[in-house]
């Protein structure tokens, strides 16, 4: 009697690990999603800024979007800084372009610590 009451309790907490496990799965997914489209919106607002000031990106004409393709990666690493290397095709109204980038979150707001632009015409550093 007395190893069933201890089989019983034994088997209520692996069931409550497994609860908790999916829970923190499901929510660090969560937070990894919420991440993976505010990255897109920083990138994707940093080439719509800086579009100006380099020749090789205004030859293609107005930035458009970066839409979601199976070949865009966002790879977060979480910690006390969350960190993600970025590669994302974007298009211009002439062109599109792989954008490959190192980004960092501090105190709120992405900042791309290396950020590199690529098109069928010409590769060039963003700073």
């Amino acid at each position: 009697m007395k190893t069933s009451k201890i089989l019983s309790f034994l088997g209520i907490c692996f069931l409550f690990s497994i609860a908790v496990a999916f829970a923190v799965l499901y929510l660090a997914d969560k937070k990894s999603q919420k991440y993976k489209n505010e990255i897109v919106v920083f990138i994707s607002e940093k080439l719509r800024n800086i579009a100006n000031g380099h020749s090789e990106l205004d030859a293609l004409g107005d930035f458009q979007s970066c839409p979601s393709k199976k070949e865009n990666r966002v790879e977060i690493i979480f910690g006390d800084v969350p960190t993600a290397q970025v590669i994302l095709n974007c298009n211009y109204s002439s062109g599109d372009v792989v954008v490959r980038a190192n980004v960092g979150k501090k105190e709120n707001i992405w900042e791309a610590s290396h950020m590199s632009v690529t098109s069928s015409l010409f590769s060039t550093e963003i700073k």
